[in-house]
């Protein structure tokens, strides 16, 4: 997945996702674009050998951890000046989350459906909008 595709992703997602963590891992990892999900991990496809000897890739809980997202922000965004804000709210009981990032030379924005997703969308963006410009 793009990281475009990423984005959209998440902003559809009601609840966090499977999916867009391992896309997330498998874009920042590029050496595990070309492996499956299986027995709970990443494993590479089957190329003749028993899949049972190949090692198992786990990735982060990114959108169901805010441990995780903190981590994915902080690792992929601090030049040293960077702000993170996340907030957590309840409204109809219904919980929210959005998260805010801005420093010298990176921002992003998000709401979303928790704190971490929030946070994850913000730190997608952020990286988007880093990427230069065809």
């Amino acid at each position: 997945m793009t990281l475009s595709e990423i984005i959209a992703a998440l902003e559809k997602a009601n609840r966090f996702s499977r999916d867009v963590d391992i896309a997330i891992f498998k874009y920042l990892h590029h050496e595990y674009a070309g492996y499956v999900e299986g027995r709970g991990g990443l494993v590479h496809p089957n190329d003749g050998s028993d899949q049972r000897v190949l090692s198992d890739v786990q990735w982060p809980s990114y959108t169901s951890s805010l441990d995780a997202a903190m981590h994915f922000a902080v690792s992929q965004l601090d030049d040293g000046a960077v702000d993170i804000e996340v907030a957590h709210r309840v409204v109809g009981g219904r919980p929210h989350g959005r998260a805010e990032i801005c420093g010298p030379s990176v921002f992003g924005m998000a709401k979303s459906k928790t704190p971490a997703m929030a946070l994850v969308l913000a730190t997608l963006k952020a990286l988007q909008a880093k990427e230069p410009t065809p």
